[in-house]
């Protein structure tokens, strides 16, 4: 069984990948270089996107929300360097179930809670 908090991780594991190497890179990626850019590209977390029906919750949520406390914890770790990753280096992730084309043919590097998490994709 998969501990708490464990898919928060490491999703925060892969926004931090993405920020390492891009800025590893002299050229960056696509993606930004920076948290707050690699979060909020475009079509790659999917409740940053305008018609995202979990958006209204994230515009909505209240500091005291227990779910919101815990995602700020990790973000906190997550940024200081001191989250363990556990997605094998992953830079992108999808739900289990869910097919998307830059999955195929590839072997992802960890399963954690409902998602899959691959490494090397650049």
């Amino acid at each position: 069984m998969a501990r708490h908090g464990a898919g928060k991780e490491a999703v925060a594991s892969v926004v931090m990948n993405r920020v390492r190497r891009s800025q590893e890179k002299s050229s960056g990626y696509w993606w930004g270089n920076d948290v707050i850019t690699v979060c909020t590209k475009p079509w790659q977390f999917s409740c940053w996107n305008v018609d995202d029906p979990n958006r209204p919750k994230l515009l909505t949520v209240e500091a005291k929300d227990r779910n919101y406390q815990s995602c700020i914890r990790i973000a906190r770790r997550a940024v200081r360097g001191a989250l363990t990753d556990r997605t094998g280096g992953a830079t992108h992730y999808h739900a289990k179930g869910v097919f998307p084309p830059w999955a195929r043919g590839r072997m992802y590097s960890a399963e954690i809670g409902r998602h899959q998490f691959y490494a090397g994709i650049e």
